[in-house]
């Protein structure tokens, strides 16, 4: 029996590790945003769906305050010249960066009140990240690149990929259609849980009126 990603409010949340180290940094981070809000404005069923405050500059302590926003999509932000994907060690003036491990994210994740549907790794190197978080169940699915991502690689994907999703296009299609959005051969991939038929998922379901 199809699973599908049903619901007639949709918040995606946005988190990225970066604090600004570098100009490049603070550049590529907001314009990410600016593309996956620009994109939800000007989708079909904008009016169900809820882009929250990002969190930036995000510690693991943050992640785990995130079940309040109780969103449906994790989005996470690669940053800096190779799109790391990492969390902020604050400790005041001194600053210093926390690998994402896995496993962590999983348990953090699996213990959400409600259950996030689909994270989004826009990182390089976040394949096995996203495979983990479905075989643990922390999430019904997860899409990560396997390999490096350019900057302009994964703004002009996330901005197609949330403009297809917010039109109604089932999982699968969006992620094939982001993914010739650019000029590459590379292209993420997308994992999910027993039941979920990637053809058919999708996450907006239009009101009765």
């Amino acid at each position: 029996m199809d699973r599908r990603f049903l619901s007639f409010r949709l918040t995606i949340l946005f988190i990225a590790g970066d604090r600004g180290g570098s100009q490049h940094s603070q550049i590529q981070i907001p314009r990410e945003f600016d593309s996956i809000q620009n994109a939800l404005r000007a989708c079909a069923h904008r009016d169900a769906i809820s882009l929250a405050t990002p969190i930036l500059a995000a510690t693991f302590q943050k992640l785990v305050e995130a079940y309040r926003y109780r969103p449906g999509i994790l989005h996470f932000a690669g940053h800096g010249d190779d799109r790391s994907i990492s969390f902020i060690s604050d400790r005041g003036l001194l600053v210093t960066e926390t690998p994402l491990v896995a496993d962590r994210i999983a348990s953090i994740l699996a213990n959400f009140p409600e259950r996030v549907r689909l994270c989004v790794l826009n990182t390089c190197n976040s394949k096995s990240v996203a495979e983990r978080l479905v075989k643990a169940h922390a999430t019904e699915a997860a899409i990560g690149w396997p390999s490096k991502v350019r900057d302009s690689e994964a703004i002009s994907f996330s901005a197609t990929f949330y403009g297809c999703l917010g039109d109604g296009v089932p999982l699968e299609k969006s992620i094939v259609l982001a993914s010739q959005s650019f000029d590459s051969n590379n292209t993420p991939v997308l994992f999910t849980g027993d039941g979920i038929d990637r053809n058919v998922a999708y996450f907006i379901q239009e009101t009765e009126k």
